[in-house]
């Protein structure tokens, strides 16, 4: 029977295993021998798609391998899955399992820091000594080849656990790989060292599950599900979304002018579930959105008509001839004959035909007889012709 529906499995594509990867490793536990229809099936996809599917594979075996009741099982899956990766993507995870290691120690040097001052020293200190691969992966985002972190930009949070932000650089792409445009940015992530992140990759996993189902209806509600990996007994790492704001933040707003203290504190509270708050928080928005861009396309604008007006005055000023344009010796014969300006040309900028006198002529038989006189018309009067 368990044969039968792990068969099942087989149709799912390698992004729809990956999401549903995190059950189905839970359910190794329950297995009753090593040997089982779902280790080799799981196994076989791995190493059909070591960079997707393994990476998962690796990294969700890897959290729960301090977990005495199952940690036998899991070094046997991953010394098989290793063994049969291959070279390359052997090397690569090892890679990311040094990288992790040391910013263990950063987080263990920075935890230790007994002023509050001193914990970005100690961080930017520590993070300075590590030497990084020449090119590396990241558990939380294996698309992503970095290089180093850019230390300068990288700082400790607040909160309670003191995670670690840090802003990892890219590295130059291999001629001929493609990148996403995404992985070109530096990534910025929160490494965290005292919390179980598998809650919130499951809490992560249900968002990406319903906007799945959600967008097969055809009802599209942008949503965009950050990226979580547990790397370890109470270790993962997070991304962070920039150009957003956190819930708490929105309601503290909302409850800013009230004196601090108990009423404040249930004030925001109460204004968590208000079905006001975010309706609120979303008008101001757009509409500060809206007039960003607003101002933004007048200003292209207005530098679209600057640039075509002082296009036109150069042109005016280099091209219009004198009055006695014809009239002389024949190098000063030959001349512009029209200016002509297309009224289509977004810089206004002016098309010039000239037509050259017949240089056999006699001089004073171009100017009197009108034979081939220059028209003493500059692009501006011929504008307004």
């Amino acid at each position: 029977m368990r044969a039968y529906a792990v068969s099942c499995l087989e149709p799912l594509s390698d992004e729809d295993l990956v999401m549903y990867m995190l059950q189905l490793v839970q359910v190794l536990k329950f297995e009753a021998f090593h040997d089982s229809a779902l280790a080799r099936f799981l196994l076989r996809r791995a190493l059909v798609n070591p960079s997707i599917v393994g990476h998962a594979f690796f990294w969700y075996l890897t959290a729960e391998i301090h977990d005495k009741d199952i940690r036998d099982r899991n070094m046997l899956l991953l010394e098989l899955f290793l063994r049969h990766c291959g070279r390359k993507h052997r090397v690569g995870l090892g890679h990311q399992m040094y990288v992790m290691s040391r910013l263990f120690d950063v987080s263990v040097a920075v935890k230790e820091c007994k002023k509050k001052g001193d914990r970005l020293i100690v961080a930017r200190r520590e993070l300075s000594k590590i030497v990084f691969p020449d090119r590396f992966r990241l558990p939380i985002r294996p698309s992503f080849v970095a290089k180093g972190v850019i230390v300068d930009k990288c700082r400790v949070m607040n909160s309670k656990k003191l995670p670690l932000m840090l802003t990892f650089e890219p590295a130059d792409p291999v001629p001929g790989e493609p990148v996403e445009p995404r992985n070109k940015k530096p990534f910025i992530v929160m490494y965290k060292n005292g919390d179980d992140l598998r809650q919130d990759q499951l809490t992560l996993q249900v968002f990406r599950v319903m906007d799945t189902i959600w967008k097969a209806a055809k009802l599209d509600l942008s949503m965009s599900a950050y990226e979580c990996v547990s790397t370890g007994d109470m270790l993962g790492m997070l991304e962070i979304v920039t150009n957003s704001e956190t819930i708490a933040s929105i309601v503290g707003e909302e409850v800013k002018q009230m004196p601090k203290g108990l009423g404040r504190t249930m004030e925001a509270l109460r204004s968590v579930w208000a079905p006001h708050m975010l309706s609120r928080w979303l008008k101001r928005e757009v509409a500060s959105s809206t007039k960003k861009r607003l101002k933004e396309e007048r200003s292209a604008e207005m530098d679209v008509r600057s640039d075509g007006r002082s296009r036109l005055s150069r042109a005016d000023s280099r091209f219009a001839m004198p009055a006695d344009a014809g009239r002389g010796d024949s190098a000063r014969a030959r001349a512009m004959a029209a200016v002509v300006l297309e009224d289509g040309d977004d810089d206004r900028s002016g098309i010039m035909r000239a037509a050259s006198g017949s240089g056999s002529g006699s001089s004073s038989g171009h100017g009197q007889d009108g034979g081939q006189a220059a028209a003493h018309l500059s692009p501006m009067e011929l504008q307004r012709e």
